[in-house]
């Protein structure tokens, strides 16, 4: 039984049916339906409660968000090989003056009020994007304050999350994305 890391579900918000297409808060909801479930999966549940035995966390609260965060944003850059589309995605809050880390589930949007249109990722999306944002406001919170050291201790623990726990990430995720695979044909992307 793990006592230290809770991993909670957030409501969706009443302003992402006036901010965003219907058909992204939809794909977004069950896109963080599963980034929900997927750190609840044992393999990665394991390594977070490790992460914060070792780091001397009592008890952190993992609040999974249901829209991007109003900071993010997104933009056209012009290079000399052409234009390309650039992000500026925040993936976590560690809330200071509680046992709180807030992370917002990768999901890159051309527009909020477009159809989404194209598949996703999601395996790379839990390991690159989810279980590193965790890392990373875990680290934080344990009183790590240097941004560049943040990130060099985040790539170790991260590199040893996939030495030790990615076998098993591996089965324990198959069930998921065939559940994903499923979501991305009913809603038609391509």
């Amino acid at each position: 039984m793990y006592t230290r890391i809770t991993v909670i579900l957030v409501d969706i918000p009443k302003l992402a049916r006036d901010e965003y297409h219907p058909d992204q808060v939809m794909l977004y909801s069950k896109f963080t339906e599963l980034m929900f479930k997927a750190l609840n999966l044992p393999s990665i549940a394991e390594f977070m409660e490790n992460l914060a035995k070792m780091l001397s966390l009592e008890k952190v609260n993992v609040l999974v968000m249901r829209l991007p965060p109003r900071r993010s944003w997104m933009g056209l850059v012009k290079k000399e090989d052409g234009i390309h589309i650039i992000r500026e995605e925040l993936h976590g809050i560690s809330v200071k003056k509680r046992d709180m880390i807030i992370v917002f589930p990768d999901l890159l949007y051309p527009s909020r009020l477009r159809k989404p249109f194209w598949r996703i990722g999601i395996r790379g999306c839990v390991l690159n994007s989810m279980v590193r944002a965790v890392i990373h406001e875990m680290l934080h919170k344990s009183g790590v304050k240097d941004e560049n050291e943040v990130r060099k201790l985040t790539d170790q623990h991260y590199k040893g999350f996939r030495r030790t726990y990615l076998s098993r990430f591996e089965a324990e995720f198959k069930p998921l994305l065939k559940e994903w695979k499923r979501i991305e044909k009913d809603m038609g992307l391509h």
